[in-house]
């Protein structure tokens, strides 16, 4: 059961500049991001597909320890499936998206080193399994999805984590969902839990 106090309190004192970045996550699914990346290893590397303004890409370092490494992918154009495409356009403002992103991970880049893909998961170097946690939160199609899934999946190392956003019933495209049901049911990765949009 949530504390909606406690929730607010934690929000404040993990994730300080949480309610300055616009996005499309809630307190406990940005918290959960600051939990998960604080199980990487010290020097860990963390991929997220999908970075808009920041928010997420911020939850992740919060909880990632200094000296880290952050790998956020996103073409930084309002793209993305068609149900988001109306919502990304209207909500992207004047500035062009890449330099949102970097004023408000600003703080952040002194902490980690940072390597901003302006792309998809096809322009991510397949070096082999070089990643801790991969946060998939791109184009919530099922083709786009499966295809990120496809690309940088196996670069995940054995025991990584895999975080899918926009699993709910209630979110308005179902590729997450279908990719979360798949990988459960092959057994490919265990799901811990559900926080309201978030599956890890």
């Amino acid at each position: 059961m949530r504390i909606p106090g406690l929730l607010f309190l934690q929000t404040l004192l993990r994730v300080p500049r949480f309610l300055r970045i616009p996005g499309y996550l809630s307190r406990a699914e940005g918290l959960a991001l600051w939990r998960a990346a604080r199980k990487v290893p010290p020097g860990g590397h963390v991929a997220e597909i999908g970075s808009w303004k920041g928010k997420s890409t911020y939850c992740l370092s919060r909880g990632l320890r200094p000296g880290g490494r952050i790998t956020a992918i996103d073409p930084f154009d309002a793209s993305g499936d068609k149900e988001s495409r109306i919502l990304y356009e209207k909500e992207r403002g004047a500035a062009e998206l890449e330099s949102v992103f970097r004023r408000n991970l600003r703080h952040e880049m002194r902490r980690h080193e940072f390597q901003i893909i302006r792309g998809t998961s096809a322009n991510f170097p397949q070096d082999g399994p070089t990643l801790d946690l991969l946060f998939l939160d791109g184009d919530h199609s099922w083709e786009a999805v499966s295809e990120d899934f496809r690309r940088m999946g196996p670069c995940l190392k054995g025991g990584g984590m895999l975080l899918l956003h926009d699993c709910a019933t209630y979110s308005p495209t179902d590729g997450p969902r279908k990719l979360r049901d798949g990988l459960l049911v092959a057994r490919k990765f265990q799901t811990l839990r559900q926080i309201d949009a978030l599956v890890s």
